[in-house]
């Protein structure tokens, strides 16, 4: 459940992953620490704890972030009734996943299409390792980084300032 991960979570990934932007007491010296920056939020002091978890702000941000992976396809909510809190819903971790690689699409400003001649190369991988994960975020860093999107065309440009001058 996202309760129990949220309370699973070392402190050094919660710092990353919920944004924490008041002053929570000792929370300096706990990541200063080499060893207590790993401490699990549920073994943090009673006090500290409080603070981070205050208003359970922290569960509506850490949702975002499930919700964009489960648009990627990397994890799965399980079944929700209507009105259950968000940190009481089952949450799965997908073993396998795939990335269309859009690099040879035309340049366009914000649609990618696929052509009849260059279709789409569709990548999948399966999550065994530590390695293997890794190569998931570079392959989508480099295609996402690589799609020729917000290319602005000179035609383009004419229909919204008239002719170009000659």
């Amino acid at each position: 459940m996202v309760g129990d991960i949220l309370l699973c979570m070392p402190l050094s990934i919660f710092i990353q992953v919920i944004q924490v932007n008041y002053k929570v007491e000792g929370l300096e010296e706990h990541l200063n620490d080499p060893v207590k920056q790993h401490h699990l939020i549920r073994t943090l002091p009673a006090r500290m704890r409080r603070q981070l978890l205050y208003k359970r702000k922290y569960i509506f941000a850490f949702h975002e972030n499930l919700q964009k992976l489960v648009y990627m396809g990397l994890v799965q909510f399980g079944h929700v009734e209507k009105f259950k809190e968000k940190d009481q819903v089952f949450v799965h971790v997908m073993r396998n996943a795939s990335i269309v690689d859009t690099t040879n699409a035309e340049p366009h400003y914000w649609l990618v299409t696929e052509s009849f001649d260059k279709p789409f190369e569709q990548r999948h991988y399966t999550f065994n390792s530590a390695e293997d994960v890794e190569n998931y975020w570079f392959d989508l860093m480099c295609v996402c980084l690589n799609t020729p999107l917000a290319k602005v065309h000179l035609r383009d440009l004419r229909v919204f300032e008239g002719p170009l001058p000659s």
